[in-house]
């Protein structure tokens, strides 16, 4: 196994996604949704509210559903750099693409569930539909939410643990090394739970 390059360094309190610093790897990221959008949307905004994060541009949504399932396909992809990465034992540049690809597949993944969601509603407010095919579109975005939120919990702890070993806190490499490798192989495990049960098509 190759020599792992750790580098001793402080963490920030916080980032926000999307946020590409090696000094974010490992640390908490601020979760943007539509009610803090307002708060982080510019440069400005960010500096009255949250004066002491850097600012980065907020992640696009997907422009329609097939775009979505595609970038999630894309960032699963890789994912499996992230472990070549580990396994060559370049800790910094495996985090900085797990801190790319986590808010790309929250946000094709709030894609999917909200045309899920809108779907079920059109169901439920079609006279002519019944309340079996709403509960068809309302259990499909119930597995997707869930299955979202079990890769979203790996995701973080790999980032954790990848930024405790850049700081030095799980002592000797090779054992750090094989933490995070294992920690990765469950995670992938989870992300290809998420591609079977999101949709090809609605």
């Amino acid at each position: 196994m190759p020599i792992l390059q750790i580098n001793v360094k402080s963490a920030d309190a916080a980032c926000l996604p999307g946020d590409l610093r090696e000094e974010c790897i490992g640390v908490y990221k601020m979760p943007i949704d539509d009610k803090a959008l307002p708060y982080v949307e510019s440069p400005e905004k960010l500096k009255l509210y949250a004066p002491d994060l850097t600012w980065v541009p907020p992640i696009e949504s997907p422009s329609n559903y097939q775009n979505a399932i595609n970038q999630l396909r894309e960032q699963r992809e890789r994912f499996d750099a992230v472990q070549e990465k580990v396994a060559k034992g370049d800790l910094a540049g495996s985090g900085l693409i797990l801190l790319d690809i986590v808010p790309k597949v929250t946000a094709a993944c709030r894609y999917i569930l909200k045309t899920v969601n809108n779907a079920a509603n059109n169901e439920r407010n079609d006279e002519v539909m019944s309340g079996d095919e709403t509960k068809v579109f309302e259990m499909k975005a119930y597995r997707i939410e869930y299955a979202l939120n079990e890769l979203l919990g790996y995701l973080g702890e790999t980032d954790v643990l990848i930024g405790q070993a850049l700081r030095g806190e799980l002592g000797v490499s090779a054992p750090a090394q094989i933490q995070i490798l294992s920690q990765l192989g469950d995670t992938k495990k989870e992300f290809d739970e998420l591609l079977r049960t999101v949709p090809e098509k609605l």
